[in-house]
């Protein structure tokens, strides 16, 4: 006794006791919060057939037990099957725990309020085929009651994380794999939340594969989810949105986008074996929606203040497109070009099919200033003035350009003002030699030399010519892979005029 009195009384023994015996409740409550009881196979048989009945789809639990302590039910190992027996699962989970407030489930009229969720591990595949999904019947809106519910499910905290979303459309085909997925979900004022993932992944048809990266804010109403914002950052392209997606209708979607894309990566994306560059930045502003039976539809309006292909520029550029799972439009579109205005077309169809597609461009140009394009053509003998005006059809069978054909019409008129605009006739014989005293020469310097005293070379020397050559002409042209065939021209200057 005197001694166990000494071990009280010495204040280092003392604490040294509090502390472990402290260390050991902490144990044992911890020990007794993590206990989780087994609820047995009846128990989970009976959750697996719930389950299955109401989503009409198998589902598959590993085990279902409950935490001593807290109440939490715990989830292990769940599985939703694919739509198809033998299919992929369309959702796993590794683990799943519920928190319950036990006591509003007892009254007359229950509220089954639950406290949290916290799913970790889960994988969910979206699958798209032929008109049909997989995706399970979440919602029974025909199935409700007309009168008051006997019972309420509130929910006021989710989280879900370190999972993937995976959408695969079979038809186009295309794919999106979403890892690295987190979600939270509240409920005040209403169902809200958000979801990020990132280092996804974006595959369409036989296109380089994207990468992609998101964050987006929503809010829950029913079988409604209404996105109010999205931040998707993707290869090539940085677009804010904000979308709907009605789950009683799945998978009917609509969104509406802004994006900022990069030209010359949307080439090597899309145009991986093609030689021809594009330089520059475009916005577009569009609508993009996923309709039960329909597919995917994208359309919407885009512009650039400066686009080159190639070493050529395109100011101003604008246009429209439309790409559905039939066909890839572009109309509506032009920019300026050297001086002139552009306008064009083009489309892919048909798609969804494995052979038959063909691209076609077809473009129109007028009033083109040929002093400023053969300036830029760095032509290293004549070089022109006049304005150029060509319509031009280009068509090739879809990764075979090198099997293009097409056609064109190409005027070109003299420059306003000029003297040749009045002298480039069919007939030879109205024209008369010069007297050099003429407006164009004496505006080139070149004054009346009777006696030929200012020519270098004698009466037989050629006369120096303009910087441009104002010029006339016509041209209708066919060609394909081997060969271009003109099928009639003229060609006329202040002194000459060829037809051909």
């Amino acid at each position: 006794m005197k001694l166990l009195t000494r071990v009280r009384n010495h204040p280092v023994l003392r604490y040294a006791i509090y502390f472990v015996a402290s260390l050991a409740a902490l144990l044992a409550a911890a020990l007794v919060a993590s206990l989780t009881i087994d609820l047995g196979p009846a128990a989970r048989g009976a959750a697996e057939r719930g389950g299955s009945d109401y989503l009409e789809r198998p589902i598959h639990i590993g085990s279902l037990g409950i935490r001593l302590l807290t109440g939490k039910v715990v989830v292990e190992d769940l599985t939703i099957d694919g739509f198809h027996q033998g299919d992929r699962p369309f959702f796993t989970a590794k683990r799943i725990e519920v928190g319950f407030d036990w006591f509003p489930a007892f009254r007359l009229r229950p509220d089954f309020n639950i406290a949290s969720v916290e799913m970790t591990d889960l994988q969910m595949l979206v699958e798209k085929w032929d008109g049909g999904h997989n995706f399970p019947k979440f919602v029974h809106e025909d199935n409700q009651p007309k009168g008051p519910r006997r019972f309420t499910v509130t929910l006021r905290y989710l989280r879900a994380y370190r999972g993937q979303f995976t959408f695969e459309d079979h038809e186009v085909p295309w794919s999106i794999v979403c890892p690295n997925l987190d979600i939270n979900i509240g409920n005040l004022p209403n169902y809200h939340g958000q979801a990020v993932f990132s280092g996804g992944t974006v595959r369409i048809q036989d296109f380089v594969p994207m990468w992609a990266n998101m964050k987006a804010d929503f809010v829950i109403d029913g079988p409604h989810i209404r996105l109010s914002k999205i931040d998707l950052d993707t290869d090539g392209a940085k677009t804010m949105a904000r979308g709907e997606v009605d789950f009683s209708q799945w998978p009917n979607q609509s969104y509406s986008v802004q994006s900022r894309v990069s030209f010359p990566r949307m080439r090597q994306l899309f145009f991986k074996d093609e030689t021809w560059d594009l330089t520059g930045d475009g916005d577009f502003t569009g609508i993009f929606r996923l309709t039960k039976g329909k597919g995917h539809d994208l359309s919407g309006r885009f512009t650039s203040d400066l686009a080159g292909v190639n070493a050529y520029r395109f100011p101003s550029l604008y246009g429209s497109l439309h790409w559905t799972p039939e066909a890839f439009d572009v109309w509506n579109a032009g920019s300026k070009f050297y001086g002139g205005d552009a306008q064009f077309t083009y489309g892919i169809k048909p798609l969804g099919k494995k052979t038959g597609r063909t691209h076609r461009f077809d473009s129109t140009l007028t009033n083109v200033d040929l002093a400023r394009f053969t300036d830029f053509q760095q032509l290293p003998g004549l070089r022109f003035a006049g304005a150029a005006s060509v319509h031009n059809a280009l068509e090739w069978p879809a990764g075979h350009f090198s099997e293009h054909r097409g056609d064109g019409h190409l005027v070109v008129t003299p420059p306003p003002g000029q003297p040749a605009r009045g002298t480039m006739t069919a007939s030879l014989a109205a024209a008369r030699p010069s007297t050099g005293s003429g407006p164009s020469e004496l505006a080139e310097g070149r004054a009346a030399d009777t006696d030929h005293s200012q020519q270098e070379w004698g009466p037989f020397a050629p006369m120096p010519l303009p910087a441009h050559l104002p010029i006339a002409g016509e041209l209708t042209y066919r060609y394909s892979p081997d060969a271009v065939t003109i099928d009639g021209g003229r060609f006329a200057t202040e002194r000459t005029h060829v037809t051909f």
